[in-house]
């Protein structure tokens, strides 16, 4: 600049005396921008250091675990594209134009394809390997809603990731907390369970009013709703819906009960304010650009307990009022004892404000100025409750810690990971916290409720277990897809991507028993004599374990994917083992499981296999929506419709003709995840996508599917809804008494009586 200033004075010399002047005066007006340039470029430089050294000192530990919220960005967008999909439309039982179609004779029809044919199939290889039975003649009835129906009895889950404070005492012998597209309220007495309904997508928060009696919870969706209900009934009261998107993170109710405060997972996180008894909106705002994770009307004795609120989050600490239809909003001041970081739970005393801190501290605020900063955990202080003389925290280090609510000393801890019960060694993060008569109730991201009796410093139990995904993808959560009933015992076996396998005992409602496994598992069978159980693995191999205590009796590795379906024979000579790698192997079980065949023919994933009842053939199905057929030698039937009248023992197999029927409107072939026949043959249970159970009348054809793969009409059929994802996998009890279901990423196993 400073050359080109030379250059030009220099030029100047030319010019007369007035215009050298002027240049000059234009020259000295151009340094001083130049000089204001300098100084904000060095203004921005210190506010870059200074944002840099309050978040440097953050444990990446930490951050990754802040991304297994739900507000994390992964969650966020599978939350949008799930509402994107409205893929929680419950279509009607029985579409009465498909009835008056009639019968349709299974004949192929010509006219131009519609909508619901093109999104189906472009191709169905199936097709050409289906056959009628001889001498097939369809009986009407089949056609008809089955004359039974499922009672969901108990849930084996608790949702913890993504969510704090989610765990309250209604009375001395109940909880309530949330699983999956469930409010469960747990009557700890006699262990049984009564169910709120009126969500169809994950539950992700729950606050409860103690002296009203009333329980709000919020979920996730397109247009999610929050739902106010009654926790002796679980009937509804009221459903506030319009103004959230995709989902909502936070709620709270006042101090008397008559109001609610929401925050949403929309760009704003915008805060709203009802009369939950009116149904009508009282205030709303935009909330922060930045995540808020919890928002909590404030009742210290200085604020009201109707009309103020406080929201917490990413470099987010706001005291709100409300006045009018309007909010005022202010932010925290916190001076030199405090730094600008994550914020993750808050809860009140009379005289202070209290928020729980990503460093672990526990900021300590008179009015919205803070007082002190006590350090309270190692990690990230993840839950917060008060019962006005006393402070309960719970971080990610594993410890809960209780603080005298004056002075701040720790009055006593407890170290939640070296409970013997959890089948996990991993570090046990608590969500949850609650206190009533001396006794804590403690939700932790494990997937435990344990009770913690303060006066005798013990751990009186756990009271419920369950599930808890992959903690070290940091991405997602993990899924539960294995499941298996123990033939002739009201027991059934689970595994998933938390690498453990558990015992489920149906009578009595709870784990049985619990191992950690090398690796991630994706199936299981039980032998016909039920003493053993078969795992399939991640890694590409299998092992076999003994039901009684788990002991692994054998591993083999026999495939360079992941195994995906595995299966006894009914005789139990042999096991069929399906994998990635398109092959199905079988081996001897009589001669230590060695390989004794070898099945080719598919082009991708193996999905499902099913042995006949005399344990000769085999029936399987792929990814690449294939139907083949194969002896047990390994070799493969390529005249399909020879084994037409073939019983098979079970019909997993997902295609067919005996389930045609099965398919969803504007579905594809990987919307029916897995089938199960009743042990009379009588029906056929299904899972799917959408969330929803049903129950057919075996066999399950409708119309049949013609070449386009179009169902003309679909059969009736009993519908049970509690999961809030994919249904991943449903089974059968040996009598017929229960049927079993587990559900992908809400990781529940779910417990249906028959009636």
């Amino acid at each position: 600049f400073f050359s080109g200033l030379g250059a030009y004075l220099t030029m100047g010399q030319t010019l007369s005396a007035e215009q050298q002047k002027q240049a000059e005066e234009q020259l000295q007006k151009q340094s001083e921008v130049v000089t204001k340039l300098y100084s904000v470029i060095e203004q921005q430089n210190m506010l870059l250091a200074e944002m840099s050294k309050t978040t440097d000192e953050y444990d990446e530990a930490d951050e990754k675990d802040l991304e297994h919220d739900l507000s994390g960005e992964s969650e966020i967008e599978g939350v949008v594209q799930r509402a994107g999909r409205d893929r929680r439309t419950r279509e009607e039982a029985v579409d009465p134009k498909e009835k008056e179609a009639g019968e349709v004779d299974f004949k192929v029809f010509e006219e131009d394809a519609t909508e619901e044919e093109r999104n189906f199939m472009a191709t169905k290889p199936w097709l050409g390997a289906m056959a009628p039975p001889s001498n097939f003649k369809k009986d009407p009835a089949w056609d008809e809603k089955p004359n039974i129906a499922l009672q969901l009895e108990y849930v084996y889950g608790y949702r913890a990731r993504g969510c704090r404070n989610n765990i309250y005492w209604v009375d001395e012998s109940r909880i309530v907390y949330p699983a999956a597209a469930l409010g469960v309220v747990l009557n700890l007495s006699n262990n049984t369970q009564q169910f709120f309904k009126g969500h169809d997508d994950d539950v992700i928060c729950l606050d409860f009013h103690k002296k009203a009696n009333v329980v709000a919870t919020g979920q996730v969706g397109k247009t999610p709703s929050i739902c106010v209900w009654d926790v002796d009934s679980c009937q509804e009261l009221a459903c506030l819906k319009g103004f959230h998107k995709r989902g909502i993170i936070s709620v709270a109710f006042s101090a008397d009960g008559s109001r609610i405060a929401s925050v949403g997972l929309d760009n704003n996180h915008s805060i709203a304010v009802y009369d939950w008894k009116r149904g009508s909106c009282l205030a709303k705002t935009k909330g922060d650009t930045y995540r808020i994770l919890e928002v909590r009307f404030n009742t210290t004795k200085t604020a009201d307990g109707n009309n103020d609120i406080v929201t917490v989050g990413q470099k987010h600490i706001k005291f709100w009022s409300m006045a009018g239809g309007s909010f005022r909003e202010k932010r925290a001041l916190l001076g030199r004892k405090g730094r600008r970081q994550t914020n993750t739970t808050v809860a009140f005393t009379a005289d202070y404000t209290l928020v729980g801190t990503m460093d672990g501290s526990m900021y300590i605020f008179k009015g919205r100025r803070l007082w002190e900063a006590v350090a309270s955990h190692t990690g990230m202080i993840q839950c917060m409750q008060c019962d006005g003389v006393n402070v309960y925290t719970g971080g990610k280090d594993g410890k809960l810690n209780m603080w005298d609510g004056r002075r701040f000393d720790k009055i006593n801890s407890w170290n939640m990971n070296k409970q013997k019960e959890l089948p996990t060694p991993a570090r046990n993060r608590l969500r949850a916290v609650d206190i009533l008569g001396g006794k804590l109730i403690v939700g932790t991201i494990a997937g435990e409720i344990s009770i913690i009796d303060i006066a005798s410093h013990n751990m009186v139990s756990v009271v419920h277990s369950a599930h808890h995904g992959d903690w070290k993808d940091k991405h997602a959560y993990g899924e539960l897809w294995g499941l298996t009933p123990v033939p002739g015992q009201k027991m059934v076996f689970t595994c998933g991507d938390d690498a453990t396998v558990r015992c489920w005992d149906i009578v009595n409602r709870k784990m049985k028993s619990s191992e950690d496994l090398f690796c991630q598992a994706i199936c299981l069978s039980c032998s016909p004599n039920g003493m053993d159980v078969a795992v399939g693995f991640k890694d590409g191999s299998f092992s076999v374990m003994a039901t009684d205590d788990m002991t692994e009796s054998i591993r083999v590795r026999q495939f360079r994917q992941r195994v995906t379906c595995i299966k006894f024979s009914p005789d139990g000579s042999y096991l069929a083992v399906g994998s990635a790698d398109s092959t199905i192997c079988i081996f001897d079980v009589s001669d230590e499981y060695s390989l004794m065949a070898r099945c080719r023919g598919h082009s991708s994933t193996i999905t499902h296999l099913d042995w006949c009842s005399h344990s000769k053939y085999l029936q399987t199905t792929s990814a690449g929506c294939e139907l083949l057929f194969y002896e047990r030698d390994g070799t493969q039937v390529t005249r399909s419709r020879s084994l037409k009248d073939v019983e098979w023992a079970t019909q997993e197999c997902t295609f067919g003709w005996n389930v045609q029927g099965i398919w969803p409107k504007y579905s594809d072939a990987t919307d029916v995840n897995m089938l199960a026949l009743s042990n009379s043959r009588k029906y056929l249970a299904s899972a799917e996508d959408s969330g929803c159970i049903k129950v057919y009348n075996y066999p399950c054809i409708g119309s049949g599917l013609d070449r386009r793969g179009k169902l003309r009409y679909r059969p009736d059929s009993f519908r049970g809804y509690g999961h809030s994802e994919h249904v991943t996998n449903v089974a059968w009890l040996s009598d017929d008494s229960y049927v079993m279901s587990t559900g992908g990423a809400d990781l529940c196993v779910m417990q249906w009586k028959v009636v």
